[in-house]
């Protein structure tokens, strides 16, 4: 958590590892046109809004790259509340209830629509219940926003290892790829990913959600 010196409020500054995203003028340029490109997202009752992405060697000697984040005291993720690591898996204690589960739906459905809607997306990851947060009275809210579109950069790389992902129906995709484009892949990612993170849920545990009753659809 910082402080701002523009505005007095407190923002949460997530730092990014070197190791994943070396600090260059072409990794500034990029977080630059993320933040801009992630604009519109600002205001949505269901998103954590992504104010700035700066560079600082303030808390280490080594520069890194930081992104800034509205604060929500008092939050949760979702893996926190429901997927506690020491619970076995299928605890009725730790699952969410029916009722809270449509709740969370209709909310990452609302936020899922913004984006998609502005040519936008989440990426692989970016709905995992370590990456919603829980913000009281039943709100949910997607956070990290754009920190996928720095650390992978190369979204061409991104579809051709969704194309290849073992949980999609992306063969009719590789047998005929002159009908399908970036953007049709990319949102098809989002809503697995949606679908996986209310299995989760369900289960109390997230990582084990099989797909390979997709294999019997005929692509022929």
């Amino acid at each position: 958590k910082g402080i701002s010196s523009h505005d007095g409020e407190g923002y949460v500054l997530y730092r990014v590892d070197s190791d994943y995203v070396m600090p260059s003028t072409e990794i500034q340029s990029l977080a630059s046109k993320v933040v801009d490109s992630c604009a519109f997202s600002i205001g949505h009752p269901h998103v954590v809004a992504l104010r700035e992405c700066i560079f600082s060697n303030a808390l280490e000697e080594t520069l890194a790259l930081f992104m800034v984040y509205d604060y929500y005291p008092g939050a949760y993720t979702l893996e926190q509340l429901y997927i506690p690591s020491e619970v076995p898996p299928h605890n009725p204690a730790t699952t969410v209830p029916e009722e809270e589960m449509w709740t969370i739906l209709q909310q990452l459905a609302s936020a899922l629509k913004l984006f998609h809607g502005n040519k936008h997306y989440l990426r692989v990851g970016g709905l995992e219940p370590s990456k919603i947060l829980m913000c009281g009275r039943g709100r949910v809210r997607v956070n990290v926003v754009g920190m996928l579109d720095v650390i992978l950069q190369n979204s061409k790389d991104t579809v051709r290892k969704l194309l290849s992902a073992p949980y999609s129906m992306n063969a009719v995709y590789i047998k005929c790829p002159v009908f399908i484009s970036q953007d049709e892949v990319m949102m098809e990612a989002d809503l697995v990913a949606l679908g996986t993170l209310l299995v989760s849920l369900a289960c109390g545990a997230f990582g084990g959600c099989s797909f390979d009753y997709m294999k019997v659809i005929d692509t022929s």
